[in-house]
């Protein structure tokens, strides 16, 4: 899941020819190309989860490995598990049974250490050139021995990475970037700590937990989030080059640093590995990102924010705000792909929903506590507590395909999770159950995708 610390996220993209420096129109994808699936939760019998898989339509698995950073500013970087006999063995059955792979590589912060509290992967950013450039070397270690094996097995799409929003911004900018002005300007900062103080007798104390802990780490909200804004300012400040002269250049500079590196990597993966490539970028990321030329598809984590309030509405009037929402962002991709002369196929390498009231709101949530806009006021939502609800992300599922059969912009979508077990319901609340001859509202309109280009 994508449990992100601030709302801003990410999309994917695919080719079905590998492009390699070339800009290729998107082609539709027919029902054998669109790549429909999603990653386990943790399935027990591999044998079994591919079986529901393609019963239920589905072509396509997601698999992840992962790889450890140390504290988010440093090149203490490694992989935990380097013989993954699980994935390994997962893709094995799953080619066997004609399914076909996409491998993302990710990064997790190691909770470890107290430095990397309130942060996430997306923020790693080592601190000046040298760095950048010894933590790429590694991290090209990491890539290419996974390219490697992803071609000894036949694995149909390999991504160089995953979320890792700061390291990817490679465009020129002519400002200071959005998320570190938010957290550079103190009333933005002031506010959002007195919002969030107004609901603290609501607020429990088991949501007061920092990234990647298990038990709340605070008895006070207060100083909870006290910290929480030191941390994110002083990622900011240092990211920003606050304090230093011509910070915009210095943005700029570290900018075409890491697109060299970006260019780097690609390139040595591409001697390793022969199948199609991409990137899982955040929803609210993809148009910073300036090497998507070098790859055969834009990938997005789509966590996209698709209702702006909590008000009380028919089924309808929500169906249509999130019609509209699908409507804009597509449009906004498809105008970033024309400016950027990068005609690229579209894969969303993640989309999740949980089946919470109210989950279109924020999609990216599905744990702790959310302020959001209600019809005249803020208001808090702990989304443990939200009623059940598999109805809002059906809706939000019906909407992108019916967009989609207007704009043919996406050939793929891995869904984020599926589960054949009921039981991992209690602690996954972006669980989707599959399994042979069941279906659901949501699973239903999944479906949809490869039936209805069946039809056409």
């Amino acid at each position: 899941m994508r449990w992100l610390c601030f709302a801003f996220f990410g999309i994917i993209i695919f080719s079905i020819q590998s492009c390699d420096n070339q800009n290729t129109s998107p082609q539709i994808a027919s029902s054998d190309d669109f790549m429909l699936g999603g990653i386990q939760i943790d399935e027990r019998d591999q044998e079994k989860w591919i079986s529901v898989l393609k019963d239920v339509g589905m072509n396509t698995v997601s698999i992840t490995i992962y790889a450890n950073q140390g504290p988010w500013d440093s090149v203490d970087f490694w992989e935990k598990d380097t013989t993954h006999a699980n994935v390994i063995n997962e893709i094995k059955i799953a080619k066997n049974n004609g399914m076909k792979i996409v491998l993302i590589p990710r990064l997790v912060l190691d909770s470890y250490f107290d430095y990397n509290d309130f942060m996430w992967h997306g923020m790693v950013m080592p601190w000046n050139d040298d760095l950048i450039k010894r933590w790429f070397e590694m991290y090209t270690v990491y890539i290419d021995r996974w390219a490697q094996i992803c071609e000894e097995y036949d694995v149909d799409v390999f991504a160089i990475g995953s979320e890792l929003r700061t390291l990817s911004q490679t465009q020129p900018i002519t400002k200071i970037p959005s998320l570190e002005k938010y957290y550079l300007t103190p009333s933005k900062q002031e506010t959002y700590i007195a919002e969030r103080m107004s609901f603290k007798d609501e607020i429990p104390k088991k949501d007061l937990w920092v990234h990647h802990s298990v038990e709340p780490s605070y008895d006070e909200l207060e100083q909870y989030l006290k910290d929480e804004v030191a941390t994110k300012v002083n990622w900011a400040k240092k990211v920003a080059y606050q304090g230093f002269p011509k910070p915009i250049e210095k943005i700029n500079h570290r900018r075409t640093v890491l697109l060299k590196e970006w260019y780097k990597l690609i390139a040595t993966t591409r001697k390793s590995y022969s199948g199609q490539m991409t990137y899982a970028a955040n929803f609210d990321n993809y148009d910073n990102i300036a090497f998507w030329d070098k790859l055969d598809f834009i990938g997005i984590n789509a966590y996209f924010k698709l209702r702006e309030k909590r008000v009380a509405q028919t089924d309808d009037q929500k169906y249509k705000e999130i019609k509209d929402s699908w409507n804009q962002i597509f449009n906004d991709i498809m105008v970033f792909q024309t400016e950027n002369e990068i005609k690229k196929p579209v894969i969303f390498t993640e989309l999740g929903y949980t089946f919470k009231e109210d989950c279109t709101l924020m999609p990216w949530q599905g744990h702790g506590f959310s302020i959001i806009n209600g019809a005249s006021e803020k208001e808090l939502i702990i989304w443990s507590q939200q009623p059940d609800s598999e109805t809002e992300r059906a809706m939000a599922i019906k909407a992108l395909r019916e967009t989609n059969e207007q704009y043919n912009l996406l050939q793929g979508i891995l869904y984020w999770k599926l589960s054949t077990y009921k039981e991992h319901r209690q602690y996954e609340p972006f669980m989707l159950h599959i399994d042979k001859g069941t279906t659901t509202p949501m699973l239903k309109e999944l479906q949809g995708f490869r039936t209805n280009i069946d039809s056409e």
